[in-house]
């Protein structure tokens, strides 16, 4: 019997971790990540669109020097961080009230009032230039709330009693140990708030879906506690289906990003409900369907909810904290982009369980920044990404024996590339074979050949 653990086959990008739940890998968002970033976006306005496209540019720096934590203890505070770059001197700290300091890790202020909020600027000065972070330090405590429309169903629960996990998936059992949320350690957003916004995620998931999901995934989840490993993860095989956290992830800011990342795992390999992904893609090429709708899903939920009228019911407050959430998840997904141009293997859909690390990352999201990039361009996700996913729901039992042949790369590229190609209604064959993807034009028609009539030609687009 196969339990849920952490295995050696993992990569740690900017505190995104890679780990193996049972027979599925999925990534979890460390609580306290990406803190640099944490001011990147601008203010959610009523009446802004909000767009990912600033934070795909691929000439953008990834940042080497990064903020850790902030301990605010009454008017003082105190920011961790590090630079992996090596500075020429000590850090610059302008604390956004006027005052600045130069010092190294961990460094301290004290404000003189406590009443708003402050953006603190970390410059770091190397011999050929320089890098600035920012992070906010928040005396104002947010306001999570939320208006709960009528229109989206209940269907994630936080319960407040133990629940016991089953399994629909043979071999495929829960971690131990896996138990409920006190209401004590949901102390920085509202049981209810959490629930409501992971409901209008399902909602919306659902619909990428094309409502193909099995009924357990579809009409009832779980959020509960786990202590083996930090962040979030999936238990997309649990019966009730599950998403399990680490206290300290639900207890602070919370990554919602991360949490709808885990619940498109829920979804996508829950679909197509008469034969899903779960359990036919799995093993060392599992991330290349599994991590990539993830990737792209959790940033389509956002875009969807902070570009819908009235933000179903949610705060101001909660808004910024989804869009702060998904700007740094994209940033880690464009980061991975430019690794991935800059690495002569380039293309690798199979993970070597051999090696600590895993030669899948760059790959899958970099298809996952391909199709995020033609999003933004014509500044939709839902319907390429509706029929992107209607291809996939094609897949079948002679699809899975060619998707597990090891040397296959050709296959499993293949068919994501005429998944897209069919989302966005255009020939991306040439686009993927100038980034190094194994593309068979016989492959591509036989897939595209099972929407027929979908597409005016399955001749390169000039």
């Amino acid at each position: 019997m196969a339990r849920v653990q952490e295995s050696g086959d993992e990569e740690s990008s900017h505190e995104i971790r890679i780990v193996r739940l049972g027979h599925c890998v999925c990534v979890l968002a460390l609580a306290g990540s990406l803190a640099g970033a944490v001011d990147a976006a601008p203010p959610v306005g009523r009446q802004t669109r909000f767009s990912f496209a600033p934070y795909l540019d691929p000439n953008l720096p990834n940042h080497t020097l990064g903020i850790g934590k902030v301990v605010i203890d009454g008017r003082r505070v105190q920011i961790e961080g590090g630079d992996s770059a090596r500075p020429t001197g000590p850090f610059l700290f302008e604390w956004g009230d006027g005052e600045t300091t130069e010092s190294g890790f961990t460094a301290s202020h004290t404000y003189a009032r406590a009443e708003r909020d402050y953006v603190v600027k970390v410059t770091a000065r190397y011999r050929d230039g320089k890098d600035t972070v920012t992070a906010r330090v928040r005396f104002v405590p947010r306001q999570y709330t939320c208006q709960r429309r009528e229109a989206v169903p209940r269907r994630v629960f936080i319960p407040q009693e133990e629940t016991a996990l089953g399994s629909t998936m043979p071999g495929y059992t829960a971690p131990e140990g896996v138990t409920c949320f006190r209401h004590a350690e949901l102390r920085s957003v509202p049981r209810e708030v959490i629930e409501y916004v992971l409901d209008v995620g399902h909602d919306i998931q659902m619909d990428l879906c094309n409502r193909d999901v099995t009924k357990e995934a579809a009409t009832r989840q779980v959020v509960l506690k786990q202590t083996c490993s930090g962040g979030c993860g999936s238990l997309w095989f649990a019966d009730p289906v599950a998403l399990v956290c680490h206290p300290d992830y639900l207890s602070g800011e919370i990554g919602f990003s991360s949490l709808l990342h885990e619940l498109a795992h829920n979804l996508t390999l829950n679909s197509p409900a008469g034969y899903r992904f779960g359990g036919k893609t799995d093993g060392p090429m599992n991330a290349i369907v599994s991590e990539t709708l993830a990737q792209i899903f959790q940033h389509a939920t956002i875009h969807e909810i902070l570009n819908s009228e009235g933000r179903y019911g949610l705060s101001e407050d909660l808004c910024q904290a989804l869009q702060e959430s998904g700007v740094q998840s994209i940033e880690v997904v464009r980061g991975a982009y430019r690794r991935y141009l800059a690495d002569p293997r380039r293309c690798t859909t199979y993970n070597d369980p051999n090696t600590p690390e895993d030669e899948t990352f760059n790959t899958f999201m970099t298809v996952a920044y391909t199709f995020c990039s033609l999003a933004e361009e014509r500044a939709d996700y839902r319907a390429p990404l509706k029929r992107m996913m209607r291809l996939m729901q094609t897949f079948c039992a002679a699809d899975r024996e060619r998707f597990q042949q090891r040397e296959n790369e050709s296959f499993r590229s293949t068919f994501l590339v005429a998944a897209m190609s069919y989302g966005f209604d255009q020939d991306l064959r040439e686009k993927f074979r100038k980034l190094s993807f194994p593309v068979s034009d016989e492959l591509y028609a036989e897939f595209l050949a099972r929407m027929s009539g979908s597409m005016a030609s399955s001749a390169p687009t000039p």
